[in-house]
Formats: structure tokens, sequence, C-alpha cells
């Protein structure tokens, strides 16, 4: 499936590549150079991924990234540097992923990257936005069933649609089969089926 993909990077090989495996992929690609440009595109134009470099001029990518989030709680947005590859120790890559996380990234991608690296890593952010649409669709579908009067007990009964790959109690598992919550021997809680 095509996808319009802004890319925001300062360096133009960086840009150029990109674009280049995104077109072989089948994907649009619209890149630029400056973090401003890009909000202005992001703006203007629908986007399935961003691809936002982290140290930049005029707006760094951190300002970019939580820009694009403020106006998109769901576009993903995959944030890169050779400071991922580069930093010398492993708590600073760390801390410098929890950071572009913190700010909005989806996903974080170390330069220099090789192309199965880089699709492999489209291919996860791709995957989660669809397992968001899907919870997304089961939430509005639970929500229509509750205002239009079902509770959520309802829920797989005739007549009803389900939210799920099945109704529950799942087929051939009586009720009784369940422990109510209990401790065992180390005091944890449990409901799981017993053995």
């Amino acid at each position: 499936m095509a996808r319009n993909i802004l890319i925001i990077d300062r360096d133009r090989l960086v840009r150029e590549t990109i674009k280049v495996i995104l077109d072989f992929e089948g994907h649009e690609a619209v890149p630029f150079h400056d973090g401003q440009d890009g909000i202005k595109a992001f703006r203007a134009k629908h986007f399935d991924l961003v691809i936002c470099d982290i140290f930049m001029p005029n707006r760094s990518g951190l300002e970019v990234i939580s820009e694009i989030r403020r106006l998109s709680a769901t576009a993903p947005i995959i944030a890169m540097t050779a400071g991922f590859a580069k930093a010398p120790e492993a708590r600073f890559r760390r801390d410098l992923g929890r950071i572009v996380r913190h700010n909005g990234a989806t996903l974080t991608l170390a330069k220099p990257f090789r192309r199965d690296e880089f699709v492999a890593l489209l291919d996860r952010c791709f995957a989660k936005v669809a397992v968001h649409d899907l919870a997304r669709a089961g939430l509005d579908q639970m929500q229509r069933e509750t205002a239009a009067g079902h509770s959520l007990s309802d829920i797989g009964q005739p007549g009803l649609t389900q939210c799920g790959p099945r109704s529950w109690p799942a087929p051939g598992l009586a009720e009784s089969s369940w422990r109510t919550p209990a401790s065992d021997a180390s005091g944890v809680q449990s409901t799981l089926p017993s053995p």
C-alpha cells in the first residue's frame, strides 16, 4: 500500500537516499531540509509517516517532533540521528531514545543504517499504526453499542457485533472453570483458568 511520507533532514544525501528507498518500496516521499518547512508541509498535506532528524538548524528535531505531535496525536514519527550509533555510552543512547519518545517519536533510527534495517523499521511502524487503527475501531464499536443501550456484558450476544475474534467466554470453556481472584501460596492474585 503506497503511503505519503514526509522526510525532514538537513543532510541532502540522507534525504535523497531515504527518498530512493521509499520510492522503490512504492511510497511517495516528500523531502525537506528544514524543520520549519517540514512543519508547513505537514500542516498543508496528510502524511502517513514522518521521518525526522533530531539535530537540525533553525528548529531542532525535538521541536519539530513535538509540534507535529501537537498537530496530530496519531501520526507515526521516526526520529533519526547519528547520535544513537555514535554515542560512546549505552546510557546516553538510551537516554536520547527516551527523550525523543517523550517528545512524541514513535520509533528511533540510528544513522548510518542499512536498507534492510530501514525497511524493517518501516514495517514495524506501519504494523503499530494498523494495531492502533484496529484498537480504535473496536473502541468506536463498543462506544456505539454502549450508546445504543447495550452493556459490555451484552457483547457477544446474538444480534450484537463482536469486538474481537470470538465471543466471551471462549467456546467450550465453562464459566465454572474460571477461578475467582484468590491468592496462591506466593500471595499473587490470579484469575487464570484452573489447570
